[in-house]
């Protein structure tokens, strides 16, 4: 709520003069605009690998090496290369690469934070529970499988349409 107040915030102060992204707002021509961009620009290289640490980290516990030696040293430079080259070469493979992680994150992601909770809920205390909570619980069923199926159908339409055009 708080973004969706700035940005009609700043769509009514500066009208037709916002351009799409944050970083094309930015004036080129200050220092501080300068380092301002360079760091928008090397943001995502930090957020990558902090994202591929974890699954990293798991395969290097695997490893039959201590942590100390040189080979794990060696092996754990090559597997979190490895990892980058693998990711890069899905996304070289699979241009519409966001689309089909929009199409897996509405898929899943209303199903595992409100569809199945409520479920379950219900399944362990429908005995116990009143009606009108009952009822509640029946609504938000109700409500995140249909709003995970419009999620669902509109990345479908979107992949779709991106890959005729």
């Amino acid at each position: 709520m708080i973004y969706i107040g700035f940005a009609f915030l700043g769509g009514t102060m500066f009208g037709d003069y916002t351009l799409p992204q944050v970083s094309l707002n930015i004036p080129t021509h200050l220092v501080a605009a300068k380092l301002v961009l360079w760091m928008v620009v090397l943001l995502p290289f930090s957020k990558y690998s902090l994202c591929l640490a974890p699954i990293a980290l798991d395969i290097e516990s695997k490893f039959p090496w201590p942590n100390t030696s040189r080979s794990f040293v060696a092996s754990s430079l090559l597997l979190r290369t490895g990892l980058l080259i693998f990711v890069f070469l899905l996304a070289m493979v699979f241009p519409y690469f966001e689309t089909m992680v929009a199409f897996i994150g509405s898929a899943s992601g209303m199903l595992v934070a409100v569809t199945l909770p409520s479920l379950f809920y219900l399944r362990i205390y429908r005995n116990v529970m009143p009606k009108w909570e009952a009822g509640v619980n029946y609504a938000i069923l109700a409500v995140g499988t249909a709003v995970g199926m419009a999620g669902t159908i509109a990345s479908i339409i979107n992949f779709v349409h991106r890959i005729r055009s």
